[in-house]
């Protein structure tokens, strides 16, 4: 056992073979899965020395350094999109994602007709979203990066499902400690999950089952039910819509749990308001007061300070 050696060592391919790994899992079982495996993808990436910078060498043959400047972009890529999906995979399960030191690799430029350095921007702007501990978030520090999920600009039918499925997770992670988001924030939410939720069903006719067909809607439900105002609440039909969509077009069962899942909590919602209108329909109907006969001059109430600062209240929080 002394001089027992792996059956492989770990290189590029393995690691390749980990990021799809990954993928797979992400796609066809549990987030938990597929965590475990872009972590173990990013300790192979750490063991291969992907995460510092390597400086192409000077050889006298002219091939060679051209050969050195391809291999030295490939590890940054690699080492880039395996960094991306453990923290985004993280992140979106509650766990805490594989953090290197002395991380020196140099980032990448996309080539023609590719959008890989633009997702590792859009992660590194969640990464930004969740630096610090829960209790230390301060009103308006996350809400700075949301905007900057939208300054990334347009693509493909897949990365604006990843702007939303970032901007999902920074809104969670805003409604983690307050209620209380600004407006022009929760209008550039519903503007990046609206362009989302109209790409589902480009995606479900191309047959790309990314998971983000299904976290997407899933997740939108969940941040409308949380935030429950005028602003938001629009998106839960299109939302609804979509998850049946996928139901109907994977028929698994993940698909049917979401649907379910997000059914019931919207019934829930919906019998928690109508518990609270109850309760003010008995109060007014507990009061017999006629203002006709009563001497009290309505217009007059309605123009007192007290109740315009109410009404400064509810449209803060609406």
């Amino acid at each position: 056992m002394a001089n027992a050696e792996p059956a492989a060592r770990p290189d590029e391919k393995i690691l390749g073979a980990w990021i799809l790994r990954t993928i797979y899992s992400r796609l066809t079982t549990r987030p938990r899965i597929a965590c475990m495996a872009s972590h173990t993808a990013m300790q192979i990436a750490e063991v291969l020395g992907l995460h510092r910078s390597q400086e192409p060498r000077a050889e006298e043959s002219s091939g060679q350094p051209y050969l050195d400047m391809f291999l030295g972009d490939c590890r940054r890529r690699l080492f880039w999109l395996t960094w991306s999906l453990n923290y985004l995979l993280s992140t979106e399960y509650g766990l805490t994602p594989v953090i290197l030191s002395s991380v020196t690799c140099g980032l990448f430029d996309d080539g023609p007709g590719t959008h890989s350095a633009r997702l590792v921007s859009l992660i590194h702007i969640l990464k930004d979203g969740f630096q610090g501990s829960q209790s230390a978030v301060e009103p308006g520090d996350v809400e700075r990066q949301i905007p900057q999920i939208q300054d990334l600009g347009t693509g493909p039918a897949i990365f604006t499902l990843f702007q939303a499925e970032v901007c999902l997770s920074l809104m969670r992670r805003i409604l983690s400690v307050t209620r209380v988001i600004s407006n022009p924030c929760q209008t550039t939410t519903v503007s990046i999950i609206k362009a989302a939720l109209s790409e589902i069903p480009n995606i479900l006719t191309k047959h790309q089952p990314w998971w983000n067909v299904l976290s997407v809607p899933f997740q939108t439900v969940c941040v409308s039910l949380a935030l429950d105002n005028i602003l938001i609440l629009p998106l839960l039909p299109d939302a609804m819509e979509r998850l049946q969509s996928v139901t109907l077009a994977y028929d698994s069962k993940l698909a049917k749990e979401a649907l379910s899942t997000a059914h019931h909590l919207i019934i829930a919602s919906r019998q928690y308001e109508e518990s609270k209108t109850r309760f003010k329909d008995l109060a007014v109907a507990s009061t017999d007061l006629n203002f006709a006969q009563s001497g009290i001059d309505f217009e007059l109430l309605c123009q007192s300070p007290a109740l315009e600062s109410l009404e400064e209240w509810f449209q803060f929080t609406m």
